[in-house]
Order: C-alpha cells, then sequence, then structure tokens
C-alpha cells in the first residue's frame, strides 16, 4: 500500500483544545495502528518538557490504499472538527525500504514503546503511540 506523509500545522492558541480532545485522537491513531497501518505519528511540541507551550502540528507517516481512502478517514479526526489544524499537507513517500526493513522499523518503534520512561515523556508531548 501507499504511505503518505501527512504534515499537519496547530491553529495559534489552541493549545487548551488540543490537550483536552487529545484521547479521541489517540483512539483513533491506536486502531489504525492496530491494522498495522501508522508508520510513525507524532506531535511537534514548541517546547518538548511543557505541552502547555503549544505545538506547531503533528506529522504522521500512515499506509492507505489511496487518498480517497485516506481522506475519508480524515474526516472524523478530531483536531480537524474542532478547528486545532488548520493546514494539511500530503505528500506520497517514495521509499526504497525491503519490506524486511520496514518490519525492522515496526519492530524497532514497538521495543521504544516499552520503555516506561520514553512513554512518560512522548505522553506528556503527544507522541501517538
Amino acid at each position: 500500500m501507499p504511505l503518505f506523509v501527512i504534515t499537519c500545522t496547530d491553529q495559534a492558541g489552541t493549545v487548551e483544545k488540543r490537550l483536552a480532545v487529545r484521547p479521541q485522537h489517540l483512539a483513533r491513531l491506536e486502531k489504525l495502528d492496530a491494522e498495522g497501518r501508522v508508520i510513525v505519528a507524532g506531535a511537534m511540541p514548541i517546547d518538548r518538557e511543557n505541552p502547555q507551550a503549544g505545538f506547531y502540528g503533528s506529522t504522521l507517516i500512515l499506509d492507505f490504499d489511496s487518498r480517497e481512502a485516506l481522506d475519508e478517514w480524515l474526516k472524523d479526526e478530531p483536531f480537524l472538527k474542532e478547528g486545532i489544524y488548520i493546514l494539511l499537507y500530503f505528500y506520497h513517500l517514495l521509499y526504497r525500504l525491503s519490506l524486511l526493513n520496514l518490519q525492522r522499523l515496526k519492530q524497532r518503534r514497538q521495543r521504544l514503546l516499552r520503555r516506561p520512561n520514553l512513554l512518560h515523556r512522548q505522553n506528556r508531548v503527544l507522541f501517538l503511540l
């Protein structure tokens, strides 16, 4: 399946709304991840030690059959519906990773997520999964 890189820009002054809507946002991404379609997803904080400082936005690399399928999934994205994301850029990712290397990337991500100190930090800065 094609990989899509999505960069999302946050609207200024929406940090409180972002943090309030975050559980719904993460639930959708976790469901997508359970289907094996999230390669990378995370927020880009202004100050990674202080989420209250706000966010530049988010970057996601997702695996969808088509741009239309991605657009359909995005229709229910809480950060879009609530006006947190104001600008999205979409790119097709042409990659030369073998399937084995892609599997290794996913395994490395899973190992990193099992580290308690890393999980704590990532939850504070809205690193997705």
